[in-house]
């Protein structure tokens, strides 16, 4: 039996030390499983999707207790640019993501930074694409909001990332 995509084990957050705003949550989420987290606002599910893409404590700081494993491996410690390795977000408003104009620059950049071998990106580029039913020449801004998406989406699986992150 194959480790699960995700796995957090006792996860407690808190972002100023007087509240929790996560409480010993555990969580396994396989390979090929859709989950859909809901709830008010205000209840932890985009704390919750920033602690397992690295965000917390990385970026917006806070106490976090507990592992976060992507394939069994504990990548709790790893800065988000290791992470990026194991996990994409693709966000609900995808325009805060995309920083390139056509659609085969912005699916190349993440493994530009990466620091994939050119001639290994143009192949991920084209099986991202293919994958997404995008075409390279596209100007990205010009693209529908699911297609931006979808976008965001295929640069996540040009990098080698198993598992995607989608957020509100």
């Amino acid at each position: 039996m194959s480790e699960p995509a995700i796995r957090l084990e006792n996860i407690t957050f808190s972002y100023d030390r007087k509240r929790n705003i996560l409480e010993g949550l555990d969580f396994t989420l396989d390979f090929g499983e859709f989950a859909v987290l809901s709830g008010i606002s205000g209840v932890g599910k985009t704390t919750l999707l920033s602690v397992i893409n690295g965000v917390i404590p990385n970026i917006s700081g806070g106490r976090l207790e507990g592992r976060v494993l992507f394939s069994g491996e504990d990548v709790t410690k790893l800065s988000i640019g290791k992470r990026a390795h194991f996990v994409g977000s693709v966000l609900q408003n995808a325009d805060d993501q995309i920083v390139h104009d056509t659609v085969e620059d912005e699916v190349a950049f993440g493994c530009e930074n990466l620091k994939i071998p050119p001639e290994e990106i143009g192949k991920r580029v084209a099986e991202a694409l293919e994958k997404t039913s995008l075409t390279p020449d596209r100007r990205t801004r010009k693209l529908s909001g699911g297609q931006k998406q979808r976008l965001i989406t295929a640069a996540a699986f040009a990098m080698g990332q198993k598992t995607l992150v989608l957020d509100e």
